[in-house]
C-alpha cells in the first residue's frame, strides 16, 4: 500500500479527461462544491459484469463466467479474495479510498434479486457493472493535497509525477440518438403521477426516460 503526493491544484476536468485517454473504465467520483474528497481510478485488474442472471469476470486472462447466482455475493466473493491478497500496512495519511470497487447497479438488479417481474426489452440489459481498482487519485479539496493511493504501477505514478497532457478528450454518439416514451407519453405519465401523490397513493416516483 502506497500514497504518493502529487501536485495541487489539479484541474479535475482535465485530469479526468487524460485518465480516459490513455486507460480503460476510467471512474470519478466528483466530491463537487464544497465536498471534501473527490477521487478517480482506471484500469481495473478485473471488472464484473451481470446481465440476464449471469455474472461475468473479465481480466488481461480473458473472461470467464463467474457466477449463475446472486451478483452481490459474486461481488462480494472477489471483494473477499483480493482483500485477502492485499497489503494490509496502514497508510499514515488516511486515504478515503486506495482502491476497491466503483460502478453502478440497475433498477433491474433489484427486480431480479426481489424475484419481480422485468420487462422482455429490459432482460438483456446489464443489471451491474463493476470494476476492480488497485488504485486512485485522490483529490483533497479541505487540505489542498493530491495522492496516489493503493497498490500504484511505477508508470502511473511516474505519468502523473511528471504533468501530463491534460486536454479533455470529446466523445461522440455512435448512432441515432432515441428518445423514449416520447415526450407526449411522457407528459401523460407525469400527469398520473400527479394525480397519485394528490390522491395520497403514493409519495415518491422516480419517472424517467430513456
Amino acid at each position: 500500500m502506497a500514497e504518493i503526493p502529487l501536485p495541487f491544484p489539479v484541474d479535475p476536468v482535465a485530469t479526468f479527461g487524460a485518465f480516459r485517454a490513455r486507460w480503460p473504465c476510467a471512474v470519478w467520483l466528483d466530491g463537487g462544491a464544497g465536498g471534501e474528497y473527490s477521487i478517480m481510478a482506471a484500469d481495473p485488474a478485473e471488472t464484473l459484469v451481470a446481465r440476464t442472471g449471469r455474472t461475468w469476470r473479465t481480466t488481461a486472462a480473458g473472461t470467464e463466467c463467474l457466477s449463475c447466482g446472486d451478483p452481490l455475493a459474486a461481488l462480494n466473493a472477489r471483494l473477499t479474495d483480493r482483500a485477502a491478497s492485499r497489503s494490509t500496512q496502514q497508510p499514515d495519511w488516511p486515504a478515503p479510498f486506495a482502491g476497491g470497487a466503483v460502478g453502478y447497479f440497475s433498477y433491474e438488479l433489484g427486480r431480479r434479486l426481489q424475484g419481480q417481474t422485468i420487462a422482455p426489452e429490459a432482460d438483456t440489459l446489464t443489471e451491474m457493472a463493476v470494476g476492480l481498482y488497485d488504485w486512485a487519485l485522490v483529490l483533497d479539496h479541505e487540505r489542498g493535497k493530491a495522492w496516489l493511493a493503493g497498490e500504484v504501477p511505477s508508470e502511473v505514478a511516474e505519468w502523473l509525477a511528471t504533468g501530463p497532457e491534460t486536454s479533455p478528450d470529446g466523445w461522440e454518439t455512435t448512432g441515432p440518438v432515441m428518445d423514449e416514451p416520447g415526450l407526449e407519453a411522457y407528459a401523460l405519465a407525469f400527469d398520473q403521477v400527479a394525480h397519485y401523490l394528490r390522491e395520497g397513493d403514493c409519495y415518491q416516483v422516480n419517472l424517467t426516460r430513456r
